[in-house]
């Protein structure tokens, strides 16, 4: 496919995707992936470093944290005992897990597949701050893999693609967000996998 521009000896100039083509030929697969893992592992190991430190409940964590178990264990999330956050904290930081909510449910003011994935963590390690946090620094990770392979295959570079991984990667919004049971990471990275598979179906159209 060529378009409506020539050369200097008059030969028509292909298309922009013919043109990149050739490029992305150049980038190695190999290295591509090598550099690709070689980051995410590094960000795997920042967030997950003393994830469970502090041993509180950080912002809206008494929440998210909660409503987890709540929905692992009961199918939906439930109301805590007297209403009252403070008291249900103390005693899940002791490590009581029981007596703790009623049978009615709680306010719902979110979707629950970022609720659900942090019950995972806990399901594993328990309603702790490690549990609660753990999912989230996974998720935080894989939208740096993301994103490199994103940028990567938009440019065609791996260089690019790099150091847009390392710019997220050391994002200090990015990073405190994977390390607190927040649903906001949640959100970003489907945002990006959404972007990103609509630049695959772009390839799979022009192949």
């Amino acid at each position: 496919m060529t378009g409506l521009s020539h050369d200097s000896d008059g030969q028509p100039v292909p298309l922009a995707p013919e043109r990149a083509r050739p490029l992305g030929r150049l980038e190695d697969p190999f290295i591509g992936w090598t550099a690709t893992l070689s980051i995410t592992l590094v960000s795997l190991f920042l967030r997950l470093w003393k994830i469970g430190t502090p041993h509180t409940f950080e912002f809206d964590e008494t929440y998210y944290a909660k409503d987890a178990w709540s929905l692992l264990h009961f199918g939906y999330a439930r109301d805590y005992t007297d209403n009252d956050f403070g008291t249900a904290n103390r005693h899940i930081l002791a490590g009581q897990t029981t007596g703790l909510w009623k049978p009615e449910a709680s306010l719902t003011v979110h979707p629950e597949v970022g609720k659900w994935l942090i019950g995972l963590g806990e399901k594993t390690f328990g309603l702790t701050p490690l549990g609660w946090r753990v999912v989230p620094a996974v998720v935080g990770t894989l939208m740096i893999l993301v994103m490199i392979r994103f940028v990567r295959r938009l440019t065609g570079s791996t260089l690019l693609g790099c150091i847009a991984g390392i710019i997220l990667g050391f994002d200090g919004m990015e990073f405190v967000l994977s390390r607190l049971a927040l649903l906001d990471i949640f959100v970003a990275f489907f945002t990006l996998c959404a972007v990103h598979c609509l630049v695959l179906d772009r390839e799979w159209y022009r192949a």
